[in-house]
């Protein structure tokens, strides 16, 4: 069985390659990267070989998307394989913003929730 990182990087690109026989390697390459990961259930409900809908679909996507749909799939603790509407998801999912350095500011307000009234109130008594 071959690393999910030594399938995912042959994917030639759709722009070097002539566009059906590039799309086609493209998605044996998928196919082979899907199957290699989910075995023979991969095979059991999809068939040996892709269908034309998602060869298309998969024409479609960018070597960077198929890399992280791969991945995400590789990474994922499914145990079934993915149709097509949840490998295009995978695809398309970008990784979770982490915003790093940011200072957390503490809250100062007491604790408990005070009705509109009471601040009310509470304001009026202020100003």
């Amino acid at each position: 069985m071959k690393k999910l990182n030594q399938v995912i990087p042959s994917i030639p690109s759709s722009e070097t390659s002539e566009n059906e026989q590039g799309s086609n390697r493209r998605v044996e390459k998928v196919w082979t990267a899907l199957a290699e990961m989910f075995g023979n259930t991969f095979f059991m409900q999809f068939g040996e070989s892709p269908p034309s809908v998602w060869m298309a679909q998969v024409g479609r996507l960018t070597d960077d998307e198929l890399r992280r749909g791969l991945t995400n799939i590789a990474e994922s603790d499914s145990r079934f394989p993915p149709n097509l509407s949840q490998f295009v998801a995978a695809c398309k999912k970008l990784p979770p913003v982490r915003h790093l350095g940011v200072k957390q500011i503490e809250d100062k307000r007491p604790s408990g929730r005070m009705s509109y009234a009471d601040w009310k109130k509470q304001n009026k008594e202020n100003t």
